[in-house]
């Protein structure tokens, strides 16, 4: 590296020390007046305080993305920090889909047109009587207790429906796969002219 880099360009780096007149990406706080033609490049854009102090880009375990919005996307202003590493998907953001069920039953209903004669299921009783409607038509619906050697209907006095639970609500990595670099910043070299 050179001093002839311009001040606040930021490079990929392998090693594990940063070169004379540049420092790591890592977020930390320098004062003003030892970086003043940094400070007049990149301000606070990063953070500090503006008074003493400014921050530079933080890229530990971040990726850097272009500042500004493409087609589809969402609009990204500098400096600005988000995302995580992992998500737990929740109910909404679930594609919509079924499971299966299984259903079991443990007798069959006879279906009669009187109406309730007790409160106490017992054998050929009406336990339950409703109307309602059903689109324009009306519909009566009458709920009977088993009658020993009657014609019955495949319905059932009881019955249970089990939907088996699915997934660990665990977070899941959404991490591309990646190779750890350092990121450097230029501290002094050339001062970068403007359009």
């Amino acid at each position: 590296m050179s001093d002839q880099s311009y001040i606040g360009a930021i490079s990929g780096w392998a090693p594990h020390f940063a070169p004379r007149n540049w420092a790591f990406c890592q977020g930390q706080l320098l004062p003003i007046n030892q970086y003043q033609a940094l400070f007049a490049v990149i301000g606070t854009i990063y953070g500090g305080n503006g008074q003493s102090n400014f921050a530079l880009p933080n890229l530990q375990g971040r990726v850097p993305i272009g500042e500004g919005q493409s087609p589809g996307t969402s609009t990204y202003q500098l400096g600005q920090g988000g995302g995580q590493e992992t998500v737990t998907l929740t109910q909404l953001q679930m594609p919509a889909h079924n499971h299966a069920a299984t259903v079991s039953a443990s007798a069959s209903l006879q279906a009669s047109s009187a109406a309730a004669t007790t409160a106490t299921p017992t054998a050929d009783t009406v336990l339950a009587s409703a109307t309602g409607a059903l689109g324009r038509e009306s519909v009566d619906v009458k709920i009977y207790a088993p009658t020993p050697g009657s014609v019955s209907l495949p319905l059932s006095t009881t019955a249970s429906v089990t939907v088996g639970n699915a997934g660990g609500s665990q977070p899941f990595y959404i991490l591309q796969p990646f190779t750890v670099i350092n990121y450097i910043i230029c501290l002094q070299g050339m001062f970068p002219p403007r359009d």
